[in-house]
């Protein structure tokens, strides 16, 4: 059997997954803020209904305010928080932000178990070389 190998393609299989979790990262952090944008959205025109009853006059303005304001937040929300806005603000920023993030910590950990793998053979190489004698 050999475990060399093994282990690379375990690494290998866990350094897809995590590129796919750097790169879909901002999808869900988008998708996060927009329902934020939303809820907020929605807890204003509750409040503007709420107190629109209180100052409307006889034609109910003051509810018409509450709709055009929340449809005018709506739109913004969905323009600032699109499907790819992450990408398109960030802009140049990514071309070297994605790299780094997709290659340094994969080589910090590789390097962290190299250390330890070789701490550990010298360990038992310790022992080995007393039982010998």
């Amino acid at each position: 059997m050999n475990y060399r190998r093994g282990f690379q393609r375990i690494g290998f299989i866990a350094w897809i997954v995590y590129a796919l979790a750097v790169l879909a990262f901002p999808f869900f952090d988008v998708a996060r803020e927009r329902q934020e944008a939303r809820d907020m959205d929605g807890l204003l025109f509750r409040v503007c209904e709420e107190n629109a009853d209180q100052r409307s006059d006889a034609n109910g303005s003051a509810h018409e305010v509450c709709h055009k304001t929340f449809d005018a937040n709506t739109r913004r929300d969905s323009e600032r928080y699109g499907p790819l806005s992450e990408y398109r603000e960030t802009g140049w920023h990514l071309l070297w932000a994605v790299p780094v993030f997709l290659v340094v910590p994969p080589l910090l950990v590789y390097g962290i178990i190299k250390v330890f793998v070789r701490i550990g053979s010298w360990v038992v190489g310790g022992f080995k070389q007393a039982a010998t004698r």
